[in-house]
């Protein structure tokens, strides 16, 4: 059984604490990503090894595991749609946020790591769900920390593991609906802001409206970008 199946297998059953899981999976983790930890093999193919509530998603190349819809909120970044922990998860951990080795950890959106690097208001931000190269290169370089931050989650706050272990977990390799339904909701919204915009500065009959379509070829527009350029015609 692979560690991903055991992993599955050890969360539907709730039969292995997430202590001896992390003992198991620690001594073969190759490399720390966003919002999760993944094993690269010799190929350079990665699989997910780890993935809980409390670091939000894990995306790895074009295959994502979805955790249950009432732990978990969407929002777009960049035109990408990313998932993090849901609200109330989060207000429950950063009440439980404290210092380590004067460095804290807030996991607000996937996994935020500051470390405070003076005794004034110097801190240095890593951000697990961001591209940055030189972020993603330090992170992947220093699992060791993340390895600490698990063990101090695990050791002052077990009530926040017991949370997401009695939590009802879904796990699903396809892409759920609600995210299609965020998506379709994000646009209608967009397009009733530039409506109101467009008639309040006079560029729209008040009784008029716009499409989809319409709406994304005025925001390429404004990006000096046109449909045909950016493939989107």
């Amino acid at each position: 059984m692979s560690f991903e199946q055991d992993y599955l297998s050890g969360c539907k059953k709730f039969e292995k604490s997430f202590h001896n899981f992390c003992e198991k999976i620690f001594p073969v983790l190759g490399k720390v990503t966003q919002c999760g930890i993944i094993e690269f093999d010799k190929n350079g193919y990665g699989s997910v090894v780890a993935n809980r509530v409390d670091f939000a998603e894990a995306y790895l190349e074009k295959k994502t595991y979805k955790l249950n819809r009432a732990y978990t909120f969407s929002e777009q970044v960049d035109g990408q749609f990313i998932t993090y922990c849901s609200r109330p998860l989060m207000r429950k951990i950063h009440s439980k946020t404290e210092l380590f080795y004067e460095k804290e950890f807030d996991v607000g959106n996937g996994f935020y790591y500051i470390e405070k690097i003076d005794d004034g208001d110097a801190y240095r931000h890593y951000f697990f769900g961001s591209d940055d190269q030189e972020i993603y290169t330090h992170l992947v370089n220093n699992s060791a920390r993340v390895k600490k931050f698990i063990k101090y989650i695990q050791d002052s706050d077990e009530d926040i593991f017991r949370y997401c272990k009695d939590s009802k977990f879904k796990f699903s390799g396809e892409f759920p609906d609600y995210f299609k339904e965020s998506k379709k909701q994000i646009e209608d919204e967009r397009r009733k802001k530039l409506i109101i915009f467009l008639k309040n500065t006079g560029k729209l009959d008040k009784y008029k409206n716009i499409s989809k379509r319409e709406l994304q070829c005025f925001e390429l527009y404004n990006q000096g970008k046109s449909a045909r350029e950016t493939g989107e015609i």
